[in-house]
């Protein structure tokens, strides 16, 4: 199949020989004064040039697709998939008025010549070529010469007459190119537009022939039809087309593929790698004794004392006092005017004319009785929290290397054995194939999974499996979800269990009066408070955020006064008292009351407000639960209560608390899982280290193979990428079309894989077509260095080192610059799926052998195992890749670059350090 350009081509200048019928356009500015230079396109072509002027693109790209169903539905009109089922017909007329088609004649003679050049091989002789043309072009246009004309003079006038010739063949080339354009615009007439393609490649030898008025050498025959790219009219493509399914790195063109390749030579001796000298009877003797010792310890544990005291103490005291009193008066009175008096001592006696006497005797008995009771009751309530963390965990591992070295020296002379490193020397050579389509990418570490699957362990590697490269978590950390499957997968166990996200604690204390209840004897105004302080213990690691309160209290009966309401005084009632609590927790305080069944009620006493009727028992018990509070901000260690109750005889506070785990408590256990998890991943390294130094194996070093191997693997990753990329997939997760079921319903042990019909039926085209479509034999890439990969693996990638240079540069590429072509004749399909993401120009199923796409088996075995064979050989060169193997110097002597290239002659450098030769 002939290449085709659905647009406007960027020709790369990398052409090793500029050739002018590398391209084909498709619009002239020749011909007629009074054509148009849009002659090379018909009525369709110009609707296109309307339609790219409209500014949406997605209402170009629908415009246009709409003008190129309608355009190729018309038979009478275009070149479409009726007019070439069964070839052309020459005698071609409208329906309507029987008019012959405009230049039917010539477009079958075109299909003519391309069926006869199949038979040629594309490749028919000058005068085998011009003599079919005369014979051709005299039967389908009218020839103004005699009939025994010789061909040359037929062809100088029908052909080489460059105004005649477009008068002839203008009609037939505009039809052609409206109908490509058409078939370029829908998806589903990829072949078709295949089929027009080389119709106009075949036009366009014609074309050629009549430019260049001299006969075609069978090479220039087969460039035309082969290596000529078509070009597509701009505008108004590529505005018209939708936009491209597949984006590439550069816009895919046509140029000249150059290709390096590269094969070994031989091997031959570096730079000194070491150097080692044994005297004269001296024997030398090297053993490696390495001992990694690390010793963790960590406590763990925890105690938590909780002691409570309570006392209670009653005295009673009685007491009994008795007073008797006996007194006796004598008054003795005279009444008179005359009176004396006198003083005896201590009595005095008066004395008057007058004389009377009194005699009075008074008696007093006074008796007091106490009583006293005195309760005192003390509650003391102490918490202790002690957290001591103790892990005890000591890990020695020493390895001593058995391998042992010894040079015995029992002669005269000093031995000296000169160790140096060894390099491959490669031989490049650059292979030129012409006009090739090329696809580029730019792919991100292309050796990542190649590394991985080459630093697994082999399954002899003993019982101890290798750890990851990296001691690494998830992104979302450690969390309670996951630790157990990161214990499973570094093999720690003994890791603490994750604390709940939330817990409840509570505490309940009762209240009492420390007095006695008052008698319904006794009239008081109000009732004592009673209260207690109490502290609720936070367990470590979390904190108090909510609290629920739950009161309980009975109420006290007795004789009470209380205030009128509507007047200035009060009145004595037996009744039960109002009871009122308030209780303090963290930095909440909830108040709670008992009217009775008033609700209304805001008195002292609990009433219904009539004189008949008395509040009961249970209507004066206070039972409340308060509203989930939130406690701001969370309280750690101990929740302070206060509780005080008036009113009541003794009352019943329960706490409640919700409690969340601290950050802090997380960041710990966080801490103390990856201590462990980090510890058994040291001890697994460990293990492992020794048990291949035990085995002998070095460590960390890939699964190598033979380099022609490794560039097989290089290949196929790099095909992975590319294909990865033109699907559009990202994962890329192949086309699995493989049922994996029991033998047996009995069993599912063992599992038998099926076909999945459908699946496979289903993704056969695309497969095969990703697969034929590119030119893989000639892929070429370029590595870049590590540093354009991810930063964290720069480490990894920097200081690889492998037997194979062109591995270990693969491996440790960051990126990689690749370049795959399209395998000839197949540029038009790669196109279709580069624009519409379709295999096989949009057909339904792989192609069959009659169609041009078709690749047998057998050229695809050649393809994998040998370079295309039109490739032209060019320039070689010869590099020397540095590798990780050592050889033993054969002589004693300080070696000299026997490669060096450098200051040649006339440019040898003015002092020289090295002796002759070096």
């Amino acid at each position: 199949m002939p290449e085709l350009y659905s647009f406007s081509a960027v020709r790369s200048p990398r052409r090793a020989e500029p050739d002018s019928d590398a391209t084909m356009p498709t619009v002239w500015d020749e011909g007629p004064a009074e054509d148009s230079r849009h002659w090379g396109g018909g009525s369709f072509l110009e609707q296109l040039i309307e339609a790219a002027a409209i500014g949406d693109a997605n209402e170009r790209a629908t415009t246009a697709q709409s003008l190129a169903e309608s355009y190729l539905s018309n038979d009478e009109q275009a070149v479409n998939e009726n007019a070439l089922a069964h070839g052309l017909d020459p005698y071609g007329a409208f329906s309507e008025s029987g008019a012959p088609l405009p230049a039917q004649p010539v477009l079958a003679l075109i299909g003519r010549l391309d069926r006869w050049l199949v038979t040629c091989d594309h490749r028919p002789e000058a005068d085998h070529l011009d003599a079919w043309l005369a014979r051709e072009t005299r039967a389908a246009i009218r020839v103004d010469v005699p009939p025994d004309a010789p061909d040359s003079e037929v062809l100088a006038w029908a052909l080489e007459d460059r105004q005649r010739f477009a008068y002839s063949f203008s009609a037939a080339w505009m039809r052609i190119v409206d109908s490509i354009a058409a078939a370029l615009l829908i998806p589903t007439r990829g072949e078709l537009a295949q089929r027009l393609t080389r119709l106009m490649l075949v036009l366009g030898l014609v074309e050629r022939r009549s430019a260049l008025q001299q006969p075609l050498s069978p090479e220039k025959t087969f460039r035309l039809l082969a290596r000529r790219v078509l070009l597509m009219p701009d505008p108004p493509f590529p505005r018209v087309l939708p936009e491209p399914q597949v984006k590439l790195v550069r816009r895919a063109c046509v140029s000249d593929l150059f290709v390096i390749r590269q094969e070994w030579r031989c091997y031959v001796a570096g730079e000194i790698a070491d150097i080692r000298n044994v005297l004269a009877h001296e024997s030398h003797l090297q053993r490696l004794t390495r001992v990694d010792e690390r010793e963790n310890t960590e406590l763990s544990a925890a105690d938590v004392t909780s002691v409570t005291e309570t006392s209670s103490e009653t005295s009673e005291e009685s007491s009994f006092r008795e007073e008797t009193r006996r007194q006796m008066d004598l008054a003795l009175r005279a009444d008179g005017q005359v009176d004396a008096s006198g003083q005896y001592g201590p009595t005095k006696l008066d004395v008057s004319a007058g004389f009377s006497a009194d005699f009075s005797l008074e008696e007093a008995t006074t008796r007091a009785t106490d009583v006293t009771k005195r309760a005192v009751a003390r509650a003391a309530t102490r918490i202790e929290s002690r957290t001591r963390t103790e892990r005890v965990q000591r890990s020695l591992t020493r390895v001593t290397d058995v391998a042992r070295h010894e040079i015995d020296n029992t002669g005269d002379e000093h031995v000296r054995g000169i160790y140096r490193w060894v390099n491959r020397v490669d031989r490049f050579q650059i292979w030129r194939y012409p006009d090739r389509l090329q696809l580029e990418f730019e792919i991100p570490e292309p050796g990542r999974f190649l590394l991985t699957q080459l630093s697994r362990p082999q399954d002899d590697q003993g019982t101890v499996p290798q750890p990851p490269d990296r001691f690494e978590l998830p992104l979302e950390g450690i969390t309670p979800d996951n630790y157990l499957q990161l214990a499973a997968k570094f093999g720690a166990t003994g890791l603490p269990e994750p604390m709940e996200a939330s817990i409840g604690v509570s505490q309940s204390f009762t209240i009492r009066s420390p007095e006695p209840l008052p008698s319904n004897s006794t009239t008081l105004w109000n009732a004592n408070s009673i209260g207690e302080r109490q502290e609720l213990a936070i367990p470590a690691g979390y904190a108090a955020t909510q609290v629920i309160v739950k009161i309980d209290a009975t109420p006290i009966h007795g004789w009470w006064r209380r205030e009128y309401s509507s007047s200035v005084g009060w009145e004595d009632l037996e009744r039960f008292h109002t009871i009122t609590g308030s209780v303090a927790v963290g930095d909440q305080l909830f108040f709670v009351q008992q009217p009775g069944p008033d609700a209304a009620n805001t008195n002292t006493i609990q009433s219904t407000g009539t004189s008949s009727s008395h509040p009961q028992y249970l209507d004066a018990h206070l039972h409340h639960t308060t509203p989930v509070s939130a406690l701001t901000p969370p309280v750690s260690v101990k929740l302070p209560i206060a509780a005080t109750l008036t009113g009541a005889a003794s009352g019943t506070v329960t706490v409640e608390a919700t409690c969340a785990v601290t950050e802090q408590a997380r960041a710990a256990w966080r801490q103390d899982v990856y201590d462990g998890l980090r510890t058994a991943y040291d001890l697994w390294v460990r293990e492992w280290r020794a048990e291949q130094a035990r085995s002998g194996k070095a460590i960390g070093a890939l699964a190598e193979r033979s380099p022609v191997r490794h560039d097989e693997m290089i290949r196929a990753e790099l095909r992975r990428h590319v294909v990865s990329w033109l699907l559009g997939e990202s994962p890329f997760q192949g086309r699995p079309a493989v049922r994996v079921q029991p033998s047996s319903a009995d069993t599912t042990d063992d599992i038998t894989p099926d076909i999945d019909i459908a699946a496979a039926l289903a993704t056969a085209p695309e497969i095969q077509f990703l697969e034929q479509c590119l030119e893989w034999s000639n892929l070429s890439w370029v590595c870049y260095p590590y540093y354009w990969a991810d930063r964290d693996r720069w480490a990894r990638l920097s200081d690889l080192e492998t037997v194979d240079p062109q591995l270990g540069q693969f491996l440790r590429s960051g990126s990689a610059r690749v370049v795959v072509p399209v395998r000839p004749g197949f540029s038009a399909a790669v196109k279709h799926w580069l624009l519409y993401r379709q295999p096989w120009l949009g057909a339904s199923c792989a192609p069959v052998p009659d169609n041009p796409l078709y690749v047998s088996i057998a050229q695809e075995i050649r393809d994998q195992l040998m370079p295309p064979a039109d490739g032209i050989p060019g320039e070689s060169w010869e590099v020397a890749l540095p590798t990780s193997l050592q050889w033993l110097d054969s002589g004693s002597d300080l070696p000299a670059n026997a490669m060096a290239r450098l200051g040649a002659a006339p440019h040898e450098p003015t002092v020289k350090i090295c002796p002759d030769g070096g």
